[in-house]
């Protein structure tokens, strides 16, 4: 029952969290729900484990904490997600490896990556769909790359080929490398012409987040050091996909089983 209250705190608070992320100005998450959630699924894996007389379960929480969070701090840094979404994989991790089991936390991984590449993509195409100028920048992009995509085409259909010949789905394979292919070029569109824009210094607000480095708000002191045109990025709200994740994991639903099944 501890073990269950962990996983349902760790979904109330990136529910929660998600709330904030996608309804606020910003995509301000308050750190207070973030480390409530880290908190508590550290606590209850430890009185579990002292109820029981077993290090189990807590070394199954800070592990797996530790793994989730060590990954996320990278993608962190290299300014791939937020520093509320490298808090909210901790979450996951601390909370609900030992509920998940080592094929569970396989899962949740998968999960994850799968709803979040979903969502990105669906978010991206939907808003670049709309915009001229990323359907002009696209076609520019593809007739500029023109080699490199026929040459990532030529290679998805020889590998499809071979697939083929191995009693998989070649067709398949071949409409998802293809598929990639042309996804990169218009998300890459889509990103420098809708999600990053240019202003001048002095319009740069507090919260803001600078299209360099780390996916972090502008703080009040770091006003003045800026200069000239700044680049400012507009992310997208990614904190959604980890209740998500979760709730498909605990349900028994896995993107890698099914693309097992389907490739």
């Amino acid at each position: 029952m501890i073990i269950h209250f962990s996983v349902i705190i760790a979904f109330s608070t990136l529910f929660i969290a998600s709330v904030f992320d996608v309804k606020s100005m910003k995509g301000d998450v308050p750190e207070i729900i973030l480390y409530t959630g880290i908190a508590s699924g550290l606590f209850l894996h430890a009185v579990y484990s002292v109820i029981n007389w077993t290090t189990t379960p807590i070394i199954y929480s800070i592990v797996t904490g530790l793994a989730f969070g060590f990954y996320g701090f990278f993608a962190y840094r290299k300014g791939m997600w937020g520093g509320a979404d490298f808090l909210g994989l901790v979450i996951l991790g601390v909370s609900t490896s030992y509920f998940l089991k080592i094929t569970g936390i396989f899962d949740l991984i998968i999960n994850v990556m799968m709803i979040g590449f979903l969502y990105a993509s669906g978010f991206g195409i939907l808003k670049g769909l709309r915009s001229e100028k990323v359907r002009k920048d696209f076609f520019n992009r593809l007739k500029k790359s023109m080699r490199i995509v026929l040459l990532a085409i030529g290679a998805s259909a020889g590998f499809s080929i071979f697939a083929s010949t191995q009693g998989l789905n070649g067709y398949l394979y071949f409409a998802a490398f293809a598929g990639m292919t042309i996804l990169y070029f218009f998300m890459t569109s889509v990103e420098e012409n809708l999600l990053v824009k240019t202003v001048d210094a002095s319009k740069v607000e507090e919260g803001d987040v600078l299209a360099e480095g780390e996916i972090k708000g502008v703080e009040k002191e770091d006003l003045q050091e800026l200069e000239g045109d700044v680049q400012l990025k507009e992310g997208i709200r990614f904190m959604p996909v980890f209740p998500a994740g979760l709730v498909l994991t605990v349900y028994g639903v896995s993107f890698l089983q099914i693309m097992i099944q389907v490739f």
